[in-house]
């Protein structure tokens, strides 16, 4: 997801893991392609560091260990391990990745999905997915999100494949934050409900908005969440939880593929038909 900058797993031996499912967990005691990552190596200290909420090392234990809290105070923490990413394409190939950076988490709390294994880190921290394979992609990745309640799988692109064109294609920039975070952030300037318009009016007039495709729905500040409040209450219902910050959420990029170019520092949003791509 982009709002996450680490790729974890959930790991055997596990102290408290989620139930994945009918998917297999990731048995480090019998998997020769891992290699432990060293707490004192550049790896944990320059990749890792910046990338989580806390690198440790316990002690009589040299490998690199971290842990990861989320806004929803749902946590990741265990082993930090290096392998040979292999990504399966659409047409059943493999495409070969070395000396992959990721955690292997022991202990996990938090509400996570049952038909998932755990997290893949978008964001641009140096231990992102994105960061890491960043010469091999161009900096380029995009997803298209099929809507909730279709049983059919969303697609990712990286590389070249991920650009989007043509006349219906909307771009915005990509504002960097830096230092203070990693995330995806843009400028939204209003929302527009029937005829009437209410501008953003925030302190910041550059970076208002991250964009993030692990936050379901999407979160307004006070003012705007209670001005569409009382016009879409209904529909809504529940769904809605207030933030001190606003958030697009994948209900909103249902159907669009959503490009990302972090060369250009660009985001681009293309309506399409994400069950159903040519």
């Amino acid at each position: 997801m982009t709002g996450s900058d680490f790729t974890w797993l959930q790991c055997m031996p596990c102290i408290r893991c989620f139930d994945q499912g009918d998917l297999d967990y990731l048995h480090t005691d019998f998997n020769w392609g891992l290699h432990a990552v060293d707490c004192r190596s550049i790896q944990c200290i320059h990749i890792v560091n910046p990338s989580v909420t806390e690198v440790f090392c316990e002690a009589g234990d040299c490998q690199c260990k971290y842990m990861i809290e989320y806004s929803d105070d749902s946590t990741s923490a265990g082993d930090v391990f290096q392998t040979l990413l292999r990504l399966q394409t659409s047409a059943g190939d493999y495409v070969l990745f070395p000396s992959f950076i990721f955690g292997c988490s022991r202990e996990t709390r938090g509400d996570f999905s049952a038909v998932s294994s755990g997290i893949v880190g978008l964001g641009r921290a140096p231990a992102s997915m994105v960061s890491q394979l960043y010469n091999y992609i161009d900096g380029k990745f995009a997803y298209c999100l099929v809507p909730l309640g279709q049983d059919v799988v969303s697609e990712m692109r990286f590389g070249p494949i991920a650009v989007v064109s043509g006349p219906d294609v909307i771009y915005t920039p990509m504002i960097a934050t830096y230092p203070t975070s990693y995330n995806y952030h843009i400028l939204m300037e209003g929302i527009t409900v029937g005829d009437v318009y209410v501008p953003y009016l925030s302190g910041n007039t550059i970076a208002n908005t991250i964009i993030d495709c692990g936050t379901t729905v999407t979160r307004l500040p006070p003012r705007l969440y209670s001005f569409l409040e009382e016009q879409v209450a209904r529909q809504l219902d529940r769904l809605y939880r207030r933030g001190d910050e606003a958030i697009l959420g994948t209900l909103l990029q249902a159907n669009f593929m959503v490009s990302y170019d972090l060369q250009r520092r660009q985001i681009a949003f293309k309506k399409m038909n994400c069950a159903n791509l040519d």
